[in-house]
């Protein structure tokens, strides 16, 4: 009887080593693809895979008939890191200067985690809630799709980014979801548990984006976006959501999500200067 339970650890051990694996590498070949894109679209392709990846080579039945929840979730996830920007940053890693290069790792870690956060944290929606509160977001989220894509078509998207470009992010885009997801949620009372979601959301975007950089002045690469502070705020009200609901295994893939993006974006660009700079064995 032990020995059949060490042997059924040992091959659960061996499968979640083989599907981190999976993940990483369909992970780097998503970001390969997002190199010819860029921005929330070409963000949104890794999330969606490596989704996938975890939803087919997990062994769950369950979940296999979720996949295209799971691509939906890590596609729309995912896609809030295309707001950053972060290839100054990666300039600084290639400094000589010992506190520029550590500036540069630091917010490599920091948008990086940001990134892996609000991906597995949405995600963690696909894994841990009933399809009945999943259904719920199917109306508010039509909404605003809806109205971006009019806001694009009629002009007014770029025309006001361009009027009041407020440090440089995606602020037209949160004011009307934000105005979608209330409005609905007065309109349809059985969505309302998504629509305050919706609303927590866009109401975290402003405050992290006012709090860090319109009271504080933080700027992590100016004069680009500081998209960053945005949503540093939504990762929190991410985490703020799922400790509330008490959804602790979400909390925990949250977590996951915040430490593998991390370390993925520092870790990627440190062998990239090794190479760059023809390092030892790299050379």
């Amino acid at each position: 009887m032990t020995s059949l339970k060490t042997e059924k650890q040992a091959s659960l051990k061996r499968v979640s080593i083989l599907l981190c694996l999976s993940a990483a590498l369909i992970m780097a070949m998503g970001w390969g693809v997002r190199g010819a894109y860029g921005h929330s679209t070409g963000a949104a392709m890794p999330g969606a895979l490596v989704s996938l990846v975890i939803c087919l080579c997990a062994h769950r039945p369950d979940w296999w008939r979720r996949t295209a929840v799971f691509g939906f979730l890590g596609y729309l996830g995912w896609a809030f890191g295309g707001q950053t920007s972060y290839g100054i940053i990666v300039g600084y890693t290639s400094g000589t200067s010992f506190p520029n290069v550590y500036y540069g790792y630091a917010c490599l870690f920091i948008v990086g985690g940001i990134w892996g956060g609000i991906g597995a944290g949405l995600l963690s929606f696909g894994v841990t809630k009933p399809r009945s509160y999943l259904n719920m977001f199917i109306g508010p989220l039509t909404v605003i799709y809806v109205t971006w894509f009019f806001l694009d078509k009629v002009g007014l998207l770029d025309w006001l980014q361009q009027k009041w470009s407020i440090y440089d992010t995606y602020w037209v885009k949160s004011a009307s979801a934000f105005i979608a997801g209330s409005t609905y949620w007065l309109i349809d009372h059985k969505s309302r548990p998504a629509c305050q979601l919706v609303v927590l959301i866009t109401v975290a975007w402003w405050l992290g984006l006012g709090l860090l950089t319109g009271v504080l002045g933080l700027h992590m690469t100016p004069p680009r976006s500081d998209s960053w502070a945005a949503l540093l705020g939504v990762t929190v009200a991410i985490f703020a959501y799922l400790i509330k609901s008490k959804n602790w295994a979400g909390l925990m893939l949250a977590c996951y999500g915040v430490l593998a993006g991390g370390i993925g974006f520092a870790c990627g660009d440190f062998i990239q200067m090794l190479g760059r700079a023809k390092w030892g064995p790299i050379a």
